[in-house]
């Protein structure tokens, strides 16, 4: 796995971790 793809994984984790209220919010960042 390369830096990029692990690093997008540990966002989208992180993100459902700290707001799971919010959902479906655009990962264009």
């Amino acid at each position: 796995m390369n830096w990029g793809a692990f690093k997008t994984t540990l966002t989208d984790a992180l993100i459902d971790h700290l707001q799971p209220i919010q959902v479906g919010q655009p990962n264009d960042s």
